[in-house]
């Protein structure tokens, strides 16, 4: 007889629902990153947040995208290289910098959106 959703523990529940949601964003990330020119998934996202939160110093997205500084130090290296980002001194603080997105980072992350956004038409 199989068992009925409210006689699994919560906890449980609530544990695989997070694996399901860890798998999806994973899934999410990885057909974006195929979709922006070969960037990772890493960059993909810090690119988003970028996008969505910035102008913001590299302290600022590691810890929005939860990752250590040296770790983002590459990555911002990497969507620099790529032409994506633009840095400027941080009026706040010399030592460090403020990055945003330009035109074809823009771009890019309109590419991404479109290849996640479902087209749908009326039968």
């Amino acid at each position: 007889m199989p068992t009925k959703a409210t006689d699994i523990p919560l906890s449980e529940r609530a544990a695989h629902l997070r694996t399901a949601i860890v798998r999806t964003a994973r899934r999410l990330r990885q057909e974006a990153a195929a979709e922006t020119s070969g960037l990772t998934p890493t960059s993909v996202a810090a690119l988003a947040t970028i996008e969505r939160h910035g102008p913001l110093t590299p302290s600022e997205i590691a810890a929005i995208e939860r990752v250590k500084r040296p770790t983002i130090t590459r990555t911002l290296g990497c969507l620099e290289r790529e032409g994506l980002i633009d840095r400027a001194p941080d009026p706040a603080d010399g030592r460090s910098s403020l990055v945003s997105v330009n035109g074809a980072g823009r771009e890019g992350c309109g590419a991404c959106a479109a290849a996640r956004t479902p087209t749908w038409r009326a039968a």
